[in-house]
């Protein structure tokens, strides 16, 4: 398998549903000073899992 060529996309499907969820939340919440990035977040993830895929938000990893 060689380089992906710049009209390929990795992940289309996941891809195109999160693009589309976050353009749904940042349509509905008002970007303004004073909304923080975890309502972002939070809406995002109330977004995706309306949509059927679950997440896990600010998971942890070990780096060492």
């Amino acid at each position: 398998m060689g380089p992906m060529s710049t009209d390929e996309i990795l992940h289309r499907g996941r891809s195109e549903a999160i693009i589309g969820a976050s353009m749904t939340v940042l349509n509905t919440l008002p970007l303004r000073p004073g909304f923080h990035e975890k309502t972002y977040e939070n809406a995002l993830a109330i977004e995706l899992r309306k949509r059927g895929h679950p997440i896990d938000p600010q998971r942890r990893f070990d780096v060492r």
